[in-house]
């Protein structure tokens, strides 16, 4: 039988070994053309503010384009921690769900492409669907994307035949898709506060974010590739319930 001590310290020496990889690793995903990040919370450290409580704080994974990911944490979700994670060592195109830290991000950063993620898109939909009928027209358009998306996997297109299907088959289904969401926003009987209406003024705001995989073969449709990474995260959350300190996170 071990300490808790023990167990603890030598834990903390595998980091330190471990602490060369990582940064190797996280310095070859910086230079990847296209990159995915995400946020995901993580009870970590004592409060400072509340007693007995534990403290809120975030893994940031990257995800890059050789399917290598770094976990990387922080005690905040604000946009500085995206500054000092890519530290202007990343140009290209930056894949994310809508979250505004990261539009904000490259809107002040030269060299970045903003390409955002159709599956998050999808979800507001999707809670729309029961209070508003006309959600179906929307998942069946964006199903169409995936059904794109599939056949391009299926015949394995790359490069320019890649590009080029999607701007055959793809594209007029994007199109349609904003022209339908342009129609439903004129219906004099949509209140702004029903989910169909989040829905359609969310897809609306990141209208150019979604359109960017359709001129980029290396973008992909969504950030499902990360959200599967990110699974060990929830998993953990049921097994070790918390980090008993930040360093531990």
């Amino acid at each position: 039988t071990l300490s808790r001590a023990t167990l603890t310290h030598l834990v903390h020496r595998t980091c330190q070994l471990l602490k060369p990889i990582v940064d190797a690793q996280l310095d070859h995903i910086l230079l990847s053309r296209v990159l995915a990040m995400d946020e995901t919370p993580i009870k970590a450290g004592k409060s400072k503010k509340r007693r007995g409580r534990m403290q809120q704080g975030y893994y940031w994974p990257l995800y890059g384009e050789d399917d290598e990911i770094v976990f990387t944490y922080a005690d905040s979700r604000a946009r500085y921690v995206i500054e000092d994670l890519l530290n202007d060592a990343f140009t290209g195109v930056l894949l994310s769900d809508g979250y505004k830290a990261y539009a904000s991000y490259v809107a002040k950063t030269e060299g970045l492409i903003h390409a955002q993620c159709w599956a998050h898109t999808r979800r507001y939909f999707e809670r729309a669907q029961d209070s508003d009928p006309a959600a179906h027209e929307a998942l069946d358009l964006i199903g169409a994307l995936y059904q794109v998306e599939q056949q391009i996997r299926g015949r394995k297109l790359e490069g320019e035949a890649k590009l080029d299907y999607r701007s055959r088959h793809a594209l007029p289904l994007v199109d349609a898709f904003f022209g339908w969401c342009y129609k439903q926003r004129q219906r004099m009987d949509l209140v702004n506060s029903t989910p169909l209406a989040k829905a359609l003024v969310y897809a609306d705001n990141h209208q150019a974010q979604l359109r960017v995989y359709l001129g980029d073969p290396d973008v992909p449709i969504d950030t499902n590739h990360l959200e599967r990474a990110l699974r060990v995260i929830p998993m953990g959350r049921k097994n070790w319930l918390f980090h008993w300190t930040e360093v531990g996170a």
